[in-house]
């Protein structure tokens, strides 16, 4: 599965990162996860549905939250970011 990157995702994970380098590895362990066993209870995987496509969400940890949609060959992360940015 290949993962893309919206320029949305890209320019809000690297404020994220900017400001606490420490999530680089959080995200990137998560984003494995989803890869490889979408159904570990620790993604918190659940569909978010939007007035113009389907989007899927899981949990980097209690407040930040990765966006994305599923695409022909993978996913596209959409965006990165605390609940209330995100959603």
């Amino acid at each position: 599965m290949t993962i893309y990157e919206s320029t949305n995702y890209t320019r809000s994970f690297k404020k994220l990162v900017k400001r606490n380098p420490d999530l680089r590895v959080a995200i990137d362990r998560k984003l494995k996860l989803l890869v490889t066993d979408r159904s570990y209870p620790g993604l918190r995987l659940h569909k978010i549905e939007t007035s113009d496509e389907t989007a899927w969400s899981i949990s980097i940890d209690l407040k930040l939250r990765i966006l994305f949609a599923y695409v022909e060959d993978g996913i596209l992360l959409l965006d990165v970011g605390d609940h209330n940015e995100v959603y």
